[in-house]
């Protein structure tokens, strides 16, 4: 889907909530970690996310919100490189995909269920406001139980626990999801935000994110919608490491790269039927916030 796609409505870009179920994290080598290199010597900064989101909504496919999704991977500075990246650093999965014969994918078209299932999600792993649907949590997964997530998902028999264990056991050539973090992000209204480029985890080579795709109301998952899903771009290499610290970094693609026009990397993730889940290796793709 490389040519143009109808703008989504402002619902959809800014109502639609993400639930990362998964982030898998693991050393990158059991050896000393690199230390962060002088900016001066490698001319990289880390991005202060000052502009607003509207700011990057600019030019040609940008402005038309095609997605994007033949993109080539964006070609990191020679100095800045560690091991090339695989041939997929990031695709989709569908929930009848993981769990075949259950009819979940068709439920997931009714925004009643999908509600219900997101509300139980909180429920059963959030660490506070649950019940706040305009609020982003987070918690744990790996619970003794899921009584909210068995409720909401008795009517195609899999239990919580089942449905929990299936998209914690995806993987991405190597890269698995170890850790147990879980976050519910909710689409902020009425107002700019500040638009960055990061790495969840910068340092760290396996880390796997999966994200579960919750469109607004009004959206229609048969015909597909941009704005659910975080827009990525590929990196042609594993980046060096920046900071001693691991973690989140947020990055400036244009001191990254080899190019100084990199808008035609961006790819917008479609949300859709089959194309529920989005899973992306964060050791070789950016990807923004919002």
């Amino acid at each position: 889907s490389l040519g143009p796609a109808a703008m989504p409505s402002r619902a959809q870009l800014v109502h639609a909530a993400v639930v990362l179920l998964t982030i898998g994290v693991e050393p990158l080598s059991e050896g000393p970690r690199r230390r962060w290199r002088s900016p001066k010597r490698l001319r990289v900064k880390k991005a202060a996310p000052t502009r607003p989101v509207a700011a990057v909504e600019v030019g040609g496919a940008l402005a038309e919100q095609a997605s994007n999704e033949g993109a080539a991977a964006a070609v990191i500075r020679e100095e800045l490189r560690q091991r090339p990246a695989p041939a997929m650093s990031f695709r989709y999965a569908g929930l009848d995909e993981l769990f075949p014969g259950r009819g979940l994918g068709a439920a997931f078209e009714d925004f009643d269920f999908r509600d219900r299932l997101r509300m139980a999600g909180r429920r059963d792993m959030a660490t506070g406001l649950a019940e706040d649907r305009a609020a982003s949590v987070q918690g744990t997964w790996g619970a003794a139980r899921y009584d909210a997530l068995d409720a909401a998902l008795e009517s195609r028999g899999i239990s919580g626990r089942d449905f929990v264990r299936r998209l914690a056991s995806l993987e991405l050539d190597g890269a698995t999801c170890s850790a147990r973090h879980w976050m519910d992000i909710v689409g902020v209204r009425n107002r700019p935000l500040p638009h960055s480029w990061h790495q969840d985890m910068h340092g760290k080579s396996t880390q796997l994110t999966v994200m579960l795709g919750f469109p607004a109301p009004d959206a229609d998952p048969a015909r597909g919608s941009l704005g659910v899903f975080s827009h990525v771009i590929r990196l042609s290499h594993q980046l060096t490491a920046l900071t001693e610290a691991v973690g989140p970094l947020d990055l400036d693609p244009a001191s990254l790269l080899d190019q100084p026009d990199w808008s035609h990397h961006i790819v917008r993730p479609r949300f859709k039927r089959d194309q529920e889940i989005l899973l992306y290796a964060d050791a070789f793709t950016l990807h923004s916030a919002p």
